[in-house]
């Protein structure tokens, strides 16, 4: 069984305000996407590891990556100008490999303190179910409104979730998916494609400390996950 890991590091990081994406700012003296790529590259049950980068970004993806000394890792290709359109090119690109995979756990490279535990969970149900995604309970009430601020109800925050990554596939199913996308279609993540095409789409515990890194209050968070982790070990 091949299990390949797909990291899609595309993005620009606006919501920053940093002088580069996020992906390659440096959390605990290592850059996000170094990080978030060791994570999957040292994993004993990920076969392949391949970065999607964005366009302009290319060549400092690839720099990064250098620094990475593992077997796993593949060159990295170009995304598109969509997440959905780089997850697709990046499936396409595995599916060049001389071997495909038979399944794919496509992850944020923002997401840099992903745990050995959730990827091990994806793997174990991507197997047994076909498509799951990692995903945390809210905790917090949230509320519906159709015309701001106006509070129009309250949803059954038992029935909530906050949807993380990875996201794993059967690799022929979350392909096909894609190609079976309609152009205007508007899709949010891979598991968002996987139920267009009429798959189901389950759920895996995922981790509060799996955090998206998206604002500079993120990266605070995420220096305190990582502080609270070396003192618990030293």
């Amino acid at each position: 069984m091949r299990v390949d890991a797909l990291i899609l590091s595309g993005g620009t990081g606006t919501r920053m305000g940093a002088d580069c994406p996020k992906q390659f700012l440096m959390l605990g003296g290592i850059p996000v996407l170094a990080r978030t790529v060791e994570a999957f590259c040292s994993h004993p049950d990920i076969s392949r590891v391949l970065v999607v980068s964005g366009a302009s970004f290319l060549l400092k993806t690839q720099t990064v990556l250098k620094t990475i000394h593992s077997q796993k890792l593949l060159a990295p290709v170009t995304g598109g100008k969509t997440r959905q359109e780089s997850s697709y090119l990046g499936l396409c690109a595995l599916e060049q490999q001389e071997e495909p995979p038979d399944y794919v756990l496509i992850h944020d490279a923002a997401r840099p303190l992903v745990s050995d535990a959730v990827i091990s969970r994806c793997v174990r149900d991507v197997v047994s179910l076909g498509a799951c995604t990692a995903s945390i309970p809210v905790q917090d009430t949230i509320v519906l409104s159709d015309a701001p601020p106006l509070l129009a109800s309250v949803p059954d925050r038992n029935t909530l979730f906050a949807v993380q990554t990875p996201q794993a596939f059967s690799f022929a199913q979350i392909l096909s998916a894609h190609r079976a996308l309609c152009a205007d279609a508007v899709v949010t993540d891979d598991t968002s494609v996987m139920r267009l095409a009429g798959y189901p789409v389950y759920l895996t515990e995922g981790e509060k400390r799996n955090i998206k890194l998206t604002t500079k209050e993120d990266f605070l968070i995420a220096e305190a996950f990582l502080s609270c982790e070396q003192n618990t070990h030293s």
